[in-house]
């Protein structure tokens, strides 16, 4: 003999589960399309300064290294771009 107040407790526990897997499924979801979106606005942050492979490499070794750029007029705008997005949200 079940208590009724139980088995509804139980039930909405189940439900809340439930929506748990889904909510956390669709977080999952979101972080994946935000960060191709990220990725997509760096490779065009990157393209746009028309830098040579070999100053890309440094500036992707940099970046690594969390070092300065060795050229700061044209590659910093693109590490902060990359490091701190851009202000105009």
């Amino acid at each position: 003999m079940d208590n009724p107040k139980i088995v509804k407790l139980k039930t909405e526990i189940g439900n809340t589960k439930k929506k748990i897997i889904d909510l956390n499924a669709k977080l999952r979801e979101l972080e994946r399309k935000m960060v191709i979106l990220e990725n997509e606005e760096i490779v065009a942050a990157v393209r746009s300064e028309k830098i040579s492979d070999r100053e890309l490499s440094e500036l992707m070794q940099s970046i690594r290294n969390k070092t300065p750029s060795k050229k700061p007029a044209q590659n910093n705008k693109v590490t902060e771009e990359i490091n701190y997005g851009t202000q105009s949200e």
